[in-house]
């Protein structure tokens, strides 16, 4: 069966951002957390997706709300390490040189970062959250309409 759009995106994000230096993982849980040799790390989530109708045009838009969880060996607190700080402006920056990932997206905007005291006192952790705007076919949902009408 093929992959559901978000987790294209999620792919497609992933061969983007991730460096030697910060990797990625994609909807890892809460049971499973980053160990101390994958970080720093970020994990990225979807808490979030809305629909909107263009069925004039044969599609839905969908937004989607993306935390990137970066996961420095800092202290935690509600204050971002400077390790995440670094991190977060790393993938921005990476972030700005394709911001329609590859054809894909309409939008894609940070929206906020916020520091957590979640993960406990042996692990920094900053949440980087992100507004990607995508199209879906009506009648095929699981192809995304990318800019100028390609499919992938």
């Amino acid at each position: 069966m093929a992959d559901a759009p978000i987790t294209k995106i999620l792919t497609a994000i992933k061969a983007l951002v991730e460096t030697p230096s910060l990797t990625f993982h994609i909807n890892r849980t809460d049971d499973e957390p980053l160990d101390e040799s994958e970080r720093p790390g970020v994990i990225v989530r979807v808490p979030h997706m809305a629909f909107e109708d263009y069925s004039n045009q044969g599609q839905d838009l969908v937004r989607a709300t993306l935390h990137f969880d970066f996961m420095s060996s800092g202290t935690a607190g509600e204050t971002i390490d400077e390790q995440n700080q670094t991190g977060i402006a790393d993938t921005l920056k990476l972030i700005a040189a394709d911001r329609t990932l590859g054809g894909r997206l309409h939008r894609w905007e940070a929206t906020a970062v916020s520091g957590s005291e979640q993960n406990g006192a042996d692990l920094g952790t900053a949440i980087l959250e992100m507004e990607v705007v995508f199209f879906v076919l009506r009648d095929d949902p699981l192809l995304i309409v990318g800019l100028s009408g390609v499919t992938f």
